[in-house]
C-alpha cells in the first residue's frame, strides 16, 4: 500500500476475555493501535463486534485504509469473511496471531479465514518462534514479531508482606506448563540446601490438557500436591490460588525469581514474566516460545532451561533447571542488593510498539497474490477435518510424536 493512511478500523471481541491475560493484553493492543493512528494523523475507530451488528459502521469500513484484527474467534472470522468475500473490500487486514502460529493456522483455515487472505495482508507474533512456524505454513506470509506492549499497574507497598526472596510461579495449573517439573527440581535442591526460599504458585487449574493432541487434562493440581507432600514439603511449596495482579506483586514485591518450565503449545509470550521483571525480579524459563525475547532482551535478569526431546513431548530436564535454580539463587543475591534493578527495555514500551505498528502499516499492500499454503500445514488441515468428523473439533496432531507436530514444535523452540 503506497498511499497515505488516512483511516483504520481496529476490530475487537470480549469472547476473548475468558482468557485473563487477555483482559490486560488486548486493552493494551488496543491502546497501541489508537497511538500510532494519532503518530501518523490517520483516524481511528475500536469496534467491538459482540455488540455492533456490521450495518452499524459499514460506512466507515469502506473508508478505511486498513483493518486492524486485534483477536481471532468465530465471531471475527465471520465479520472477516464478510468485510473480503461478501462486500469486496480491498483494504489489507492486520491479524495479531497470539498462539495459532504454532498450530499452522487451522483456527483460521477452519473458519474459511486463510481462503480471503493475501499476502499484503499483515500477521503479527510475539516471538521469533511464531514467525519460523509461519514460514512452516506457507511461503509469502508477511509477518512481524512485534512484543505485547507494557503498560505498568499500581501496586500499593504498603501491603507488601514482606521482603524476603521467594521463588514463584504465575500462570495457570496446567499439564503443559510442567509445574511438576518445578516442584521437582525445588525438591531436589533443597536436599542439597535446607534454607530455601519459599516457592509460592499463583494460578488456578484450568482442565484443559493437550486439547491439540486429544489429550484430556489429567487432575493436574491435585497431583502436584501429592507430589509435594512426598517430598514433605508443604511448609515450603504453597499454592496460592487465583489472586489479582495487584495482589501477586504486592506479596511478592521486588525480590522473587520467577520460574517457568512450560512447553506449553502457544506459549507466544509472558505477561506474568514482563510483569515480575518490572517489579525488579529475575527470571529462570523454559528455552521456548515467547520466553526466548527476555532471555535477549533481558540478559542480566532472566536465564533460559533448553528444553530436551527425550520424549516426544518436549519438556526440560529436572537435574538441570534444579542446577540453574541454585546458580540464579546465589546471583539474586547480587542482583537484589543493587539500586538499578535494569528497567523495562524499550523493545517493550508502548513507544516502541507504536513505531514498529507504524512499520506494518506501511508494508501491507492491496497489490497481493493468495497466500501459498505448504503442504505440510494441508496435511494438518485435513487432519483436524477429520478429527472434527470424530467429534473431536480441537485435535489436530495424531500425538506428540506425529512428524508436523513435532517439526512446529522444534521451530517454536530454536
Amino acid at each position: 500500500m503506497t498511499k497515505k493512511i488516512k483511516k483504520i478500523a481496529i476490530i475487537t471481541t470480549h469472547q476473548n476475555y475468558k482468557w485473563i491475560s487477555m483482559q490486560e493484553v488486548l486493552p493494551s493492543i488496543e491502546k497501541c493501535w489508537e497511538q500510532t493512528a494519532f503518530e501518523i494523523k490517520a483516524e481511528s475507530k475500536i469496534i467491538n463486534v459482540d455488540v455492533e451488528p456490521l450495518r452499524n459502521f459499514i460506512n466507515y469500513l469502506f473508508q478505511c485504509d486498513a483493518i486492524i484484527i486485534i483477536a481471532f474467534n468465530e465471531t471475527i472470522a465471520r465479520f472477516m469473511r464478510e468485510v473480503r468475500a461478501t462486500l469486496n473490500l480491498p483494504m489489507p487486514f492486520v491479524l495479531h496471531l497470539y498462539g495459532h502460529a504454532s498450530l499452522g493456522l487451522w483456527p483460521q483455515n477452519r473458519f474459511n479465514v486463510l481462503s480471503i487472505m493475501t499476502s499484503g495482508d499483515a500477521f503479527i507474533g510475539t516471538c521469533p518462534g511464531d514467525i519460523k512456524c509461519m514460514k512452516l505454513t506457507g511461503e509469502n506470509f508477511l509477518t512481524f514479531d512485534i512484543p505485547y506492549p507494557y503498560f505498568p499497574i499500581e501496586i500499593d507497598s504498603s501491603k507488601l508482606i514482606d521482603d524476603k526472596i521467594k521463588f514463584a510461579y504465575i500462570g495457570r495449573i496446567s499439564d503443559q506448563k510442567n509445574i511438576d517439573i518445578l516442584i521437582e527440581a525445588y525438591y531436589l535442591l533443597s536436599l542439597e540446601n535446607e534454607n530455601l526460599p519459599a516457592f509460592l504458585i499463583y494460578g488456578k487449574e484450568d482442565y484443559f490438557g493437550s486439547p491439540n493432541m486429544g489429550i484430556p487434562s489429567t487432575d493436574y493440581l491435585k497431583y502436584l500436591k501429592e507430589q509435594i507432600q512426598k517430598y514433605n514439603l508443604t511448609e515450603k511449596i504453597i499454592f496460592k490460588g487465583f489472586q489479582s495482579r495487584e495482589v501477586i506483586y504486592g506479596e511478592l514485591g521486588s525480590k522473587h525469581i520467577f520460574l517457568s518450565a512450560s512447553t506449553h503449545s502457544d506459549e507466544n509470550f509472558g505477561m506474568a514474566l514482563l510483569r515480575s521483571l518490572s517489579m525488579g525480579a529475575i527470571a529462570l524459563v523454559s528455552h521456548w516460545g515467547g520466553h526466548i525475547p527476555f532471555k535477549e532482551k533481558c540478559p542480566h535478569k532472566v536465564w533460559t532451561v533448553p528444553v530436551a526431546f527425550k520424549t516426544s513431548r518436549p519438556r526440560p530436564d529436572s537435574l538441570i533447571f534444579k542446577d540453574q535454580m541454585q546458580k540464579v539463587l546465589k546471583h539474586s543475591r547480587i542482583i537484589f542488593d543493587k539500586l538499578d534493578l535494569h528497567p523495562i527495555p524499550q523493545y517493550f514500551l508502548p513507544e516502541h510498539i507504536t513505531k514498529e505498528f507504524a512499520i506494518v502499516l506501511e508494508r501491507i499492500s492491496t497489490n497481493a497474490e493468495p497466500i501459498n499454503i505448504s503442504e505440510i500445514a494441508r496435511e494438518i488441515y485435513k487432519q483436524q477435518l477429520k478429527f472434527e468428523s470424530l467429534g473431536d473439533m480441537q485435535r489436530v496432531f495424531t500425538s506428540y510424536d506425529d512428524y508436523k507436530a513435532q517439526l512446529f514444535l522444534n521451530a517454536y523452540c530454536e
